[in-house]
């Protein structure tokens, strides 16, 4: 594997390799540090099936928009056709994680990166649209596996009436946006936080990269509520409580096919198992709430 690592990695930046290693933390995709005499750089391959619903062309076209911005990796070398991507390698960096939510700091880098991303003058070229994700993940999945499990065919029709209600109700506030703003993807380093892995990034609506933060990584109250607070004062954008729910609902209700996919591929099984049913259980709960309201 080595071999075959250096072989590519020299081949498409020009440099040597002398050694690498893999990097935890991913779901999708492999990562490595590879150190050459020039410095070290990350380097990532995409997982198996993920060019099947990931469009590199745009991944490789926002990230050299993006590197303006001082979030943002520096670039070295990509390729939309392979999905290979080598970038700088952040030096003594770690992933933000919950705990980082209940300080005052760790709430504002992640609300300064969004409001600089969200009221940038960067033009993605494309959108990262609900209804279409949506379909492109049932066509994926209908191709592994045709039967729906009944806790997700029985609620279908609501969950896609949700969908439907956001945009004919509320419609979308465009700006660009990540798309997949876990905390895994926020990296601390000494001089600044960096958000990295773009692979779903475009046009969208801005809520959208708070309810990824708040859902993927299981947010308390408390913090969201940090969160969400903080967003709006940095930002100016008063948060309508019903669209957010609605937002948090129809993402629920995407990724819950994209964990179906990865458990259909056998990847990450006991995972994927878990999370596509806290995603519906979690997306019928949000829809409970905004009758109530």
């Amino acid at each position: 594997m080595d071999r075959d690592l250096f072989a590519a990695f020299n081949r498409c930046t020009g440099l040597e390799a002398i050694s690498a290693k893999e990097l935890a933390g991913s779901r999708t995709n492999r990562n490595y540090k590879v150190d050459t005499d020039s410095g070290s750089y990350a380097m990532r391959i995409p997982g198996r099936g993920t060019n099947s619903y990931i469009d590199r062309f745009d991944e490789m076209r926002n990230l050299s928009l993006l590197q303006a911005l001082p979030f943002t990796p520096v670039v070295v070398y990509s390729d939309a056709e392979s999905g290979i991507l080598i970038t700088r390698f952040i030096e003594g960096s770690e992933s933000m994680t919950a705990n980082d939510l209940d300080s005052v700091d760790g709430i504002n880098a992640i609300c300064h990166i969004l409001t600089d991303l969200h009221n940038s003058s960067v033009e993605f070229g494309n959108t990262f649209d609900y209804r279409t994700e949506i379909k492109r993940y049932q066509t994926v999945l209908h191709r592994l596996n045709p039967d729906l499990p009944a806790e997700l065919s029985s609620n279908q029709d609501a969950l896609e009436t949700a969908v439907e209600c956001l945009y004919l109700e509320y419609g979308l506030d465009l700006v660009p946006c990540h798309c997949d703003t876990n905390l895994n993807n926020f990296l601390k380093a000494c001089d600044r936080t960096y958000l990295i892995d773009w692979e779903y990034s475009g046009l969208s609506e801005r809520l959208s990269d708070l309810a990824n933060i708040v859902m993927t990584d299981s947010l308390t109250p408390a913090q969201e509520n940090s969160l969400l607070e903080a967003y709006s004062f940095n930002s100016g954008v008063e948060i309508d409580k019903t669209k957010y729910l609605l937002v948090k609902v129809v993402i629920d209700y995407m990724w819950a096919f994209w964990h179906l996919i990865k458990l259909n591929q056998g990847l990450m099984v006991n995972y994927n198992s878990a999370s596509w049913k806290k995603r519906v259980q979690r997306a019928l709960a949000n829809l409970e709430q905004i009758r109530e309201l």
